[in-house]
């Protein structure tokens, strides 16, 4: 092989490349596992939250977005008798 072949086949690395081609040792920092470890044993004896009752929000929300829908179709479908219905293009959303 000649020598021009050699260099082709192995190219240099820029300054960038060589600093992240090589492979130091990642080290933490003295006393890092020791307050990891510390704030993990405080937030395990933490009480757990207090959940939130959607069983007995969801009946509100729905009457809320019912009084909603019911009130934006104006009076004239309030008032309405089922059997004058005449037809859901009447309605205004």
């Amino acid at each position: 092989m000649d020598r021009n072949q050699q260099e082709m086949k192995a190219p240099e690395l820029s300054k960038t490349e060589s600093i992240l081609a090589s492979e130091e040792p990642i080290v933490p920092s003295s006393g890092f596992l020791a307050a990891v470890m510390e704030r993990v044993i405080e937030e395990s004896a933490m009480p757990a939250p207090i959940p939130f009752p959607w069983k007995r929000a969801v009946p509100g929300f729905v009457l809320i977005a019912g009084v909603f829908a019911w009130g934006g179709n104006g009076p004239e479908c309030a008032n309405a008798h089922p059997r004058t219905f005449r037809g859901w293009s009447n309605l205004r959303f």
